[in-house]
């Protein structure tokens, strides 16, 4: 057994994904093939740019709670579909 509190920290930088991730981890593991995790995702007020810039520090500062940390920025995603989108039209 872990002697961390948590499991698992996500930083993500929208509700959106704050939202999906919290759904998966919690009511879809065994979908996932992984067990019922302890974990938190936390949005981050400075959205992708401030995943991108601070999530180091900001799950640095966490570090003896959760076992294991994952950050997400979807910021280079987003702008390959606003390319793909203005190349259509």
């Amino acid at each position: 057994m872990s002697h961390y509190p948590f499991d698992l920290i996500v930083l993500v930088a929208d509700l959106d994904q704050q939202v999906t991730l919290q759904a998966l981890l919690a009511h879809r593991a065994n979908s996932l093939g992984i067990r019922q995790l302890r974990c938190e995702v936390r949005k981050h007020p400075g959205r992708d740019a401030g995943v991108f810039n601070e999530a180091p520090q900001v799950l640095q500062s966490l570090q003896h709670q959760f076992a294991k940390a994952l950050s997400i920025v979807m910021a280079q995603v987003r702008r390959l579909r606003r390319r793909c989108r203005s190349r259509q039209t």
